[in-house]
């Protein structure tokens, strides 16, 4: 059922920053990429997915992550949503339509 929700997610935040859901779990490290990235983790939390759960997920998909680093990529949306009222309004859009994906 999480990964379910975890797959979700990333089509949802690849389909925000117009990348390609594979490149998420790639190496690339263009921006949009890693801001993909690190959104994903951040909306799995919001959904009460643990970290751990997370990486799995990313490893499973074949992109080896660790801990330290997906922390750190919900720090960087964290402080995003504190500055930038739109940046909240994604994050919203993005829950929305996976509830509706799920329901």
């Amino acid at each position: 059922m999480k990964y379910h929700t975890f797959k979700k997610i990333a089509k949802e935040v690849s389909k925000v920053f117009d990348v390609e859901e594979s490149l998420i779990y790639s190496k690339n490290s263009t921006s949009s990429v890693t801001d993909a990235r690190f959104l994903l983790y951040y909306v799995c939390v919001q959904e009460n997915m643990k970290k751990v759960t997370i990486k799995n997920y990313m490893e499973k998909n074949g992109y080896t992550t660790g801990h330290s680093n997906i922390i750190y990529g919900i720090n960087e949306v964290s402080k995003k949503v504190l500055e930038d009222r739109d940046y909240k309004v994604v994050i919203d859009n993005i829950q929305s339509n996976v509830l509706d994906c799920i329901h």
